[in-house]
């Protein structure tokens, strides 16, 4: 996601189960109505509009100037359907995460509003 470390570390996004579905926790400021999923191939669908949505939003802030030409897209991997990625991290709806050889080295909190993408990249600058 962002060039500064590229070479030293791997970003990836990866989509859990849907936060809110029509079918579930749902607001109206929700833009793609979309019900839980109930298989992976759900799953792997909400996860491609995901990545065309963030695709567009960094080219387009490229193109106006408000974002670094450094920023690219992050892989994303999708959770299985049992959820392990989210139980595993305490992730849903959100969670920056750092690993090291498989370990956890930074957890944040929860998000939406509980984590600082600042102190991750400050963890992930002392790490490098």
């Amino acid at each position: 996601m962002c060039v500064e470390f590229e070479g030293r570390a791997t970003f990836v996004l990866v989509y859990l189960e849907e936060a809110h579905p029509i079918d579930g926790w749902m607001f109206d400021a929700v833009v793609h109505k979309v019900t839980q999923h109930t298989n992976s191939k759900e799953r792997h669908d909400a996860a491609r509009v995901l990545q065309r949505e963030l695709h567009a939003a960094i080219a387009a802030a490229q193109r106006e100037a408000l974002a670094d030409a450094t920023v690219t897209m992050p892989n994303i991997l999708v959770d299985s359907m049992a959820n392990l990625a989210s139980a595993t991290f305490g992730a849903l709806p959100e969670r920056l995460v750092l690993l090291v050889g498989g370990d956890v080295v930074f957890l944040g909190g929860k998000g939406p509003e509980d984590y600082s993408v600042a102190e991750c990249k400050a963890a992930l600058a002392a790490l490098c």
